[in-house]
């Protein structure tokens, strides 16, 4: 949800110029929708919809208000059954306005708003052609209202929004951009979403969002973010996602013990969530304290053997606790496991592990400490998703420091020689099924994901190698097979 109506707002954006009837009433539901009070601000924006059955944005706004409630408690596909249902009472509402009123540009651009909207729920359907057709009307809408009307600023947020991400993007999305009459310079972007962060009437809540996220992962620019995230933590104070954001900021300047105060509060309103949010919001209150164990360099400690502090063994412990379920997101094809424990070569070249185990400078372990304050670690090969590998590092290893998981002496012996002096180890998965089975009956792994995640790629991994042995056999010894040839070496 509630990177609140992110989505929503990238295509369209809030606006209002004239001071309307029931602007007050109206901004109250926004409001509480922002602070995650969902019921009054569906009651309140009914009773707008009631009292101002003209006002421009009030059916738009209810309606999204009503899809992204609904994303926080429903099943995905209830989510798109309640955004259709919701669509098809204000569709004709807002064709009406701009018949009756052709003049009007705060109809117009809600109408281009409301068919946004439509290609959001033709994106949840898969109904491709729809998506396309949907926010190309949508969109021409807004940019010809924004283009008309330079000074309504909250109108300038989704064409800002285009424009950024043009300009980080490939040539051919510049080009389709600059069809529009677009800018593709990413310093005017930001200046247009700056500008409807600081100055919109109503744009700014989602236009801080936005702008604080682009300097907080894009830009890298922690300290501009700080006054946006700031505000929104303060104006919206139970938003979880605006909470995190104002965190980020805090840990990349340095703010540490307001960070940690911080994390204090958003472990006590996690319980508060509701169990979709707390899958989505989790885990990343858990990267959120990983990256503040880094910045205090909680990792390091000079005086021991290897430069790890406890808390660092602790992580380290977590991830080898946790390497076998892993092993399906780090080694996620057939083909990996040509890898995972396979016999050594004559030269020594294939160093790659079999056991789960750490040591110091040696690279035929699973973990090698090569210098203090951290650790390398050797599991995971190139067909894996980034996404899932970072996240999948820090839940292992926040989860070792929570439990303080002790990850034994380190091994100094050369574990492609030796392995057979230390059978008591566990050992990584031998085949992608192992590593799949695995994965689905780790409960940490849901819990740290959710079940949701973890069931879905499940899912999907079982159909690969459903496909695989529908043709093919697996062994190691033998040369790659064909399948593996045409759907893992792209990975």
């Amino acid at each position: 949800m509630i990177r609140s109506i992110a989505c929503l707002l990238s295509i369209i954006g809030l606006t209002f110029a004239l001071e309307n009837d029931g602007d007050s009433l109206v901004m109250e539901g926004v409001r509480a929708f922002y602070n995650y009070e969902f019921e009054e601000s569906i009651n309140t924006l009914n009773r707008a919809r009631s009292q101002y059955p003209d006002h421009p944005g009030v059916h738009f706004i209810w309606s999204s208000a009503k899809y992204y409630v609904s994303q926080g408690i429903d099943p995905i596909h209830s989510t798109y059954d309640t955004l259709d249902n919701s669509l098809a009472k204000i569709e004709p509402v807002y064709n009406r306005f701009v018949k009756e009123h052709p003049e009007n540009n705060e109809y117009r651009l809600y109408l281009g708003s409301t068919r946004g909207l439509r290609a959001r729920s033709s994106l949840g359907n898969k109904d491709w052609l729809s998506v396309l057709i949907e926010a190309y009307k949508g969109f021409s809408i807004i940019e010809e209202v924004a283009q008309e009307n330079p000074n309504l600023i909250d109108a300038q947020l989704p064409i800002g929004i285009v424009e950024y991400y043009a300009s980080v993007s490939n040539i051919f999305i510049r080009w389709a951009v600059n069809l529009y009459g677009l800018e593709t310079s990413k310093a005017l972007a930001l200046e247009k979403i700056t500008n409807a962060a600081l100055n919109s009437k109503w744009a700014w809540i989602e236009a801080s969002g936005i702008v604080s996220f682009i300097y907080l992962w894009l830009e890298y620019a922690p300290y501009d973010a700080v006054p946006f995230t700031h505000r929104l933590s303060k104006e919206f104070p139970n938003n979880f996602y605006f909470k995190m954001l104002y965190l980020e900021s805090l840990i990349k300047t340095n703010m540490l013990v307001d960070a940690k105060n911080l994390i204090e509060v958003l472990d006590k309103r996690h319980g508060l969530l509701t169990k979709r949010q707390k899958d989505w919001y989790g885990p990343y209150l858990d990267y959120e304290k990983a990256l503040l164990l880094f910045h205090e360099n909680k990792f390091l400690e000079t005086g021991e053997k290897l430069g790890l502090s406890r808390i660092a063994y602790n992580f380290l412990g977590g991830v080898m606790k946790c390497a076998q379920p892993l092993s399906a997101f780090f080694n996620p094809t057939v083909n990996s496991y040509r890898r995972i424990n396979a016999p050594p070569t004559k030269s020594g070249a294939s160093r790659s592990p079999s056991s789960i185990s750490y040591s110091g400078n040696n690279r035929t372990h699973m973990i090698r400490i090569p210098d203090p304050g951290r650790f390398e670690l050797r599991l995971m090969d190139g067909s894996t998703n980034p996404y899932l590998l970072q996240a999948g590092v820090i839940a292992a290893g926040l989860y070792g420091i929570n439990n303080k998981s002790d990850p034994g002496e380190p091994l100094t012996c050369n574990m492609y020689t030796e392995y057979k002096k230390y059978q008591n180890l566990k050992k990584l998965p031998n085949e992608v099924e192992d590593a799949i089975e695995q994965l689905e009956e780790c409960k940490e792994r849901k819990e740290a994901f959710g079940e949701d995640v973890i069931n879905s790629y499940v899912k999907l991994k079982n159909q690969e190698i459903e496909d695989f042995n529908r043709d093919e056999r697996f062994d190691k010894k033998s040369s790659i097979t064909d399948w593996e040839k045409n759907n893992t070496l792209d990975c």
